[in-house]
């Protein structure tokens, strides 16, 4: 249950503009796209790291992690303030969306059951992301994981959240699926060599530093770092 993630919508005629302004990596790579980015201050220390997905033509949603709203949100804001990104809304909806991962081998044996979807690898590709029906729930179901495993995070409206868990732990019976908790989880990204914001980096690291160079494109004209990165 990754339900205290951190979400927020971005929208408006220039948010995507303002996105790529503000994260080092292209973010803007068409509706149903995820890509993972740091957002840089202008010594290039990584102030915000985080997964973007385009939702619209000019809607994005971004994830980051759970104590870091205020933080992240909060730079976002100066951003938008301090640059004259006019006509972009930043909205805070971590209490609208429950999210739930469903990680390991069984994965999409699991989600299969529960969708009419196809969820496989070609139809459903890693780093992309889809609004499907789950056990009769309109959800978006995000093709990337924080343990380094197949799996999938699955947004749903916050009502229906016992209702999509139940049919999640019913789907898995027969499939080895184990609820497991955050500490779970640090120990596996810490295998997999997943970094996180204010444990292994933070605002004096630069993405180069922490093996993130791929998470940028220096390709970009401007970004907000791009001179110190």
């Amino acid at each position: 249950d990754e339900t205290s993630f951190a979400k927020a919508r971005i929208s408006g005629v220039r948010a995507a503009e303002f996105l790529n302004y503000v994260c080092a990596n292209n973010v803007v790579k068409g509706v149903g796209k995820t890509v993972y980015t740091q957002a840089l201050n202008s010594k290039a220390g990584i102030e915000s790291d985080y997964t973007v997905t385009q939702t619209g033509a000019n809607e994005f949603m971004i994830v980051t992690g759970t104590a870091f709203a205020t933080h992240d949100f909060g730079w976002l804001e100066k951003m938008r303030r301090e640059c004259n990104f006019d006509g972009v809304e930043i909205t805070n909806i971590t209490k609208e969306l429950t999210c739930f991962a469903v990680m390991g081998p069984n994965s999409r044996a699991i989600m299969q059951s529960l969708t009419d979807s196809d969820v496989s690898h070609t139809a459903f590709a890693f780093m992309s992301s889809q609004e499907i029906l789950l056990a009769g729930i309109k959800v978006r179901a995000t093709r990337i994981t924080y343990v380094g495993e197949l799996g999938w995070e699955i947004y749903a409206p916050i009502a229906n959240g016992l209702e999509l868990w139940e049919a999640l732990v019913d789907a898995g019976k027969d499939l080895g699926l184990i609820p497991c908790g955050y500490r779970a989880i640090e120990s596996l990204r810490l295998e997999k060599g997943y970094r996180a914001w204010a444990g292994e980096i933070n605002t004096e690291t630069n993405p180069f530093e922490a093996g993130l160079g791929f998470a940028l494109s220096l390709k970009k004209e401007n970004f907000h770092g791009r001179a110190a990165a």
